[in-house]
């Protein structure tokens, strides 16, 4: 949601480095095992929507886009320990979202 606010208002270098050090926390906690990388998948269903927003929005450009599927990918990591261990974690987490997400990858493929 403030992705698509500051947008909105044409700040896209604050978007541009609100989304790197977003990706830069989630990278430095890319670590599957660790406690703190299974206690923060609670961001994945908080986050995956405002992502998706952003991503559709036209205006977000290439760059933009590149960096929303990096992010992305590393929300899908934080939940991805639970895959096969608590499926309803891994429901809980991505829902909807998630295929609304896969929905609009197809669409591109």
């Amino acid at each position: 949601m403030l992705i698509a606010y500051l947008l909105a208002r044409d700040e896209s270098e604050a978007v541009d480095l609100g989304l790197k050090t977003f990706r830069f926390l989630l990278e430095s906690i890319d670590d599957n095992e660790s406690a703190v990388s299974k206690s923060l998948h609670i961001l994945a269903p908080l986050v995956l929507p405002c992502l998706f927003e952003a991503f559709t929005n036209e205006d977000i450009g290439v760059h933009g886009r590149e960096q929303i599927l990096h992010l992305f990918y590393l929300l899908i990591r934080l939940v991805a320990w639970a895959d096969g261990r608590d499926n309803d974690l891994v429901e809980e987490c991505l829902g909807e979202t998630f295929q609304s997400w896969m929905a609009l990858f197809l669409q591109l493929i």
